[in-house]
């Protein structure tokens, strides 16, 4: 199984909470003491990319047939997948922190498939393509956070995305790949997120999120589920 970067610093980061609750006072806070300083957040949600793909699909096809006679063709995309993001911060204040995340969003996928005529002599040939936009990146944020009683706390997200997308393209006739190929492109672009936290105790606050933002050109949002350790 391939382990990404956003869980092992997940788990980490719950190894440090597990040292620095061994240390700790055995006398319980209140909710609202020791609110200030680092924490962490590991969150896994779903990503949704909202632009429209009608032209990434049509590309995909044209390059699939060549221009060539074609019949029976085909293309959708894929705009959710699985996502994960891992956080570090600091509360320099009740109601102000700032955060360093590490960003790994879902795929979004087009596929395409039909038959094709490449030899022009009536014959015609299973064809399928495919093209995957996958991106990451670094997440710096200011973060706003408003307490509601002792449990709740809501906040705003203001951040500056650094993210670098690998697309890649590949087409195959009766099933091996005759023309495949890739290129990287990197991106700065701002992100918007608002959520909700709720305490648990001490070190453990659960955090739902939701995030919005642009990346090489593409717009997408993050619904995530998330747990805060604090430090």
């Amino acid at each position: 199984m391939k382990i990404s970067p956003p869980m092992v610093f997940l788990s980490m980061s719950l190894a440090l909470a597990g040292v620095a609750s061994a240390a700790s006072p055995k006398n319980p806070a209140t909710y609202n003491q020791n609110r200030l300083g680092p924490y962490a957040v590991g969150s896994v949600g779903i990503t949704n990319y909202t632009s429209n793909q009608d032209s990434t699909e049509a590309i995909l096809l044209s390059f699939m047939t060549q221009g060539s006679p074609s019949q029976n063709l085909e293309a959708s995309s894929d705009d959710s997948d699985l996502g994960f993001h891992a956080q570090f911060g600091y509360r320099f204040h009740r109601y102000f922190a700032a955060e360093f995340g590490l960003m790994q969003f879902g795929d979004l996928t087009t596929k395409s498939s039909g038959e094709v005529d490449y030899n022009g002599n009536g014959t015609f040939e299973s064809a399928t393509g495919s093209f995957r936009f996958h991106p990451n990146g670094f997440l710096f944020s200011a973060v706003g956070v408003l307490p509601v009683g002792e449990k709740v706390e809501l906040f705003g997200r203001l951040g500056y995305l650094i993210t670098s997308a690998e697309r890649e393209a590949s087409i195959k006739v009766e099933g091996e790949t005759v023309i495949a190929g890739s290129f990287t492109d990197d991106s700065q672009e701002p992100v918007y997120g608002l959520g909700v936290g709720f305490i648990l105790n001490q070190m453990y606050s659960l955090r739902a999120e939701y995030q919005f933002s642009e990346v090489s050109d593409e717009e997408l949002n993050f619904l995530s589920l998330g747990l805060q350790v604090r430090f």
